[in-house]
């Protein structure tokens, strides 16, 4: 299952730059504010979501148009750029093949395009342009593309939400059941999947993944010190993972209880509902480290 979704630590792409001056956009330099952020539509990282304010108008015959390009010269066009009236941009593309955007792909630049345009394959002159810096994109493709040593290779902070999810799911399989046997098997399977003692979990954890969060998150604030949208968007990460971890060790707790509790229907009703509140507390602030 896929979430819409920002990249973590998302601020990194986050445009408010300042336009190059060329005599076809204007004589006087503009700010371009908003955001080129990475979503999952129907594959992981296989969009990009444009939106932007402040738009310089074109004159006639000019387009602008958006790109991605990769630190060893591939470029990759997400389209022409459509400036609304109000001076806004607000667009996008969502990748064919299902391509994993994040994982090539650590810049975003906005070009300016004749129309038409006799070298569609080419950028043309570059008036906005901002990267994930060539020190933390490493770590944030462990965040959200791959690490080697999980299960299944997958990203901390996919394995952080994806568990998450498994245990709000088992949470709410142990609320709905009719008899007190499955009550109990579903609340010792969160236990399980929070603790990654195995069972419907992946065998990592939850509480596994959420410290790797934030040791990874912590990172990519260190590769980019004077980088202070690194250093606020890492932050955010962390401490929606540990949101994330505070709601997860609870639900642990609770479902303890509820194996616990014996024939004690009040006592095991009660730690249910909060076993169940809590996991979907812990899926939002898996969601908020995940953008």
């Amino acid at each position: 299952m896929f979430t819409r979704r920002m990249l973590p630590v998302s601020i990194l792409l986050t445009l408010v730059l300042t336009l190059m001056v060329t005599a076809s956009v204007s004589a006087q330099e503009a700010d371009l504010g908003g955001q080129a952020v990475f979503r999952d539509t129907d594959a992981a990282s296989d969009s990009l979501v444009m939106n932007f304010s402040g738009v310089p108008a074109l004159p006639v015959g000019s387009a602008y148009e958006g790109w991605l390009l990769d630190a060893d010269g591939g470029k990759l066009s997400v389209g022409i750029l459509v400036r609304s009236g109000t001076a806004d941009i607000v667009q996008t593309y969502v990748s064919p093949s299902g391509e994993n955007l994040a994982a090539s792909y650590s810049r975003f630049a906005i070009s300016i395009e004749p129309v038409p345009d006799p070298d569609p394959s080419t950028p043309g002159p570059i008036a906005y342009s901002d990267a994930v810096p060539a020190s933390v994109f490493p770590h944030v493709g462990h965040l959200v593309v791959a690490w080697g040593s999980n299960p299944d290779a997958k990203g901390i902070a996919v394995g952080f939400l994806e568990q998450m999810g498994v245990a709000a799911r088992h949470a709410n399989l142990a609320a709905d059941s009719s008899s007190l046997a499955d009550k109990q098997k579903h609340a010792q399977h969160v236990i399980n999947i929070v603790e990654g003692l195995g069972g419907p979990g992946d065998g990592f954890g939850v509480l596994n993944y959420g410290a790797d969060l934030i040791k990874h998150a912590g990172f990519s604030k260190s590769a980019a010190a004077d980088d202070e949208s690194v250093g606020d968007g890492a932050d955010a990460a962390t401490a929606a993972a540990q949101s994330g971890v505070g709601f997860a060790e609870r639900a642990r707790d609770e479902a303890a209880v509820a194996v616990a509790s014996g024939t004690s229907e009040f006592r095991l009703d009660i730690a249910l509902d909060n076993m169940v509140s809590l996991t979907a507390n812990g899926v939002g602030a898996a969601e908020a480290a995940y953008t």
